[in-house]
């Protein structure tokens, strides 16, 4: 069974057990309250314990972002690259929907943001997006993600000056 379907099969059954624990516990009588809430507690002090023991695995089913990379994904980010250099050349596409995470890094993401907008490609205008939600009455914070420690300050720096507008 691939590595990945075993993971989704355990988190389908973790949400579904999960709804009907909390399902369950609604009925119950308020005195019962106290000790639902420091079973929780125990939980989520145990789920807590096993995410610190499994922030080094690299594994579908550790908790590091981003993944060490092995040859394999490596292949696949770089033919995601030279498919996103593909689509750009051909003129029935008018955009391209990516992510940084999917080319793998962010100089080669950079690089065909700049070959999309310069074959008149959808590209997001951020200072445009921004510009909208202020317009929209939108006051709240921005997050980014999928950023290398090295990259948010350069993110974080470019999106402070478009708010800052």
């Amino acid at each position: 069974m691939p590595e990945y379907l075993t993971d989704l099969l355990f988190a389908m059954f973790c949400w579904w057990f999960g709804t009907g624990l909390v399902l369950f516990l609604n009925q119950l009588p308020a005195r019962t309250y106290r000790w639902s809430l420091s079973v929780a507690t125990a939980g989520l002090v145990a789920a807590l314990y096993g995410l610190g023991n499994s922030r080094d695995d690299a594994s579908s089913s550790g908790a590091t972002y981003p993944p060490r990379m092995d040859a394999k994904h490596k292949e696949h980010l770089r033919f995601a690259r030279e498919l996103a250099g593909a689509l750009l050349a051909d003129p029935r596409v008018t955009a391209i929907g990516m992510y940084v995470e999917g080319i793998g890094d962010a100089p080669a993401f950079a690089a065909l943001a700049q070959a999309a907008r310069a074959a008149g490609k959808g590209v997001v205008d951020f200072a445009h997006f921004i510009g909208c939600l202020r317009a929209a009455g939108f006051d709240g914070d921005m997050v980014t993600h999928g950023l290398s420690a090295a990259e948010a300050p350069v993110v974080a720096a470019f999106l402070a000056g478009l708010v800052a507008r």
